[in-house]
């Protein structure tokens, strides 16, 4: 039995060095033998925190809780890869998201495009927000045994 005059208090804190990477270059026909997971991706970090309270409600066992996921925000990176459906310019030259990160240490993906007539490929960011991790997240809630 928990004590009803205490909140009872978690704190997590994950931490994950940087996933291995194969860099992928544009106009690469083969990929180098050599640089498979040659490089490494960002390390990311994650601070949890869940808290409850214990007390009773019209006489029946009651808990308060809060949960809150990534307190700190950090944006971290789930994914470098993602499905292009359903934009056309994306994925006509090979993975661009990987190829786009691997020129520019940027992720969130991009497209290749002559944006100012100069007949160079200049990248076009998408920044879609499926390569990170989920931001900031709270849920509080009751629960009530009977």
């Amino acid at each position: 039995m928990r004590d009803p005059e205490h909140w009872d208090l978690r704190f997590l804190w994950q931490y994950g060095s940087g996933r291995p990477f194969t860099p992928t270059f544009r106009d690469d026909r083969h990929q180098d033998p050599a640089l498979i997971n040659s490089r490494r991706l960002p390390a990311t970090t994650t601070v949890n925190l869940d808290a409850d309270r214990y007390f009773k409600l019209w006489g029946r066992p009651t808990t308060l809780f809060v949960d809150a996921r990534n307190v700190l925000d950090a944006r971290n990176l789930a994914s470098l890869t993602q499905s292009t459906f359903p934009n056309p310019f994306v994925g006509q030259s090979g993975d661009e998201y990987l190829i786009y990160y691997t020129e520019t240490g940027r992720a969130g993906g991009a497209y290749l495009q002559d944006v100012n007539g100069d007949n160079v490929l200049d990248w076009v960011p998408v920044r879609d927000p499926r390569a990170f991790q989920e931001g900031r997240s709270v849920r509080t809630g009751v629960s009530l045994s009977f």
